[in-house]
């Protein structure tokens, strides 16, 4: 899923603990330099939770995003 959003570089850490109301997740990202972190967190989470709930049928009970850094685009050389 963090490959198919802009937003997001790369995943750094996932955590899911079972818990009998249903999963909990935690997830670590790089965001890329030139969005709004806010926004682009909050639309990969629901697009996580809406796949992870499609997939699994479990409903997700807690889910943590942070942001753990800024991928900053290189410049091309023309």
């Amino acid at each position: 899923m963090a490959y198919k959003t802009p937003a997001i570089h790369k995943l750094v850490k996932l955590r899911i603990t079972k818990h009998e109301a249903g999963p909990s997740l935690y997830i670590e990202v790089i965001v890329v330099y030139g969005y709004n972190i806010f926004e682009s967190l909050n639309d990969f989470k629901e697009k996580c939770r809406k796949e992870i709930e499609k997939l699994t049928t479990m409903s997700i009970s807690h889910f943590d995003i942070v942001a753990r850094g800024i991928e900053v685009p290189k410049k091309e050389e023309k």
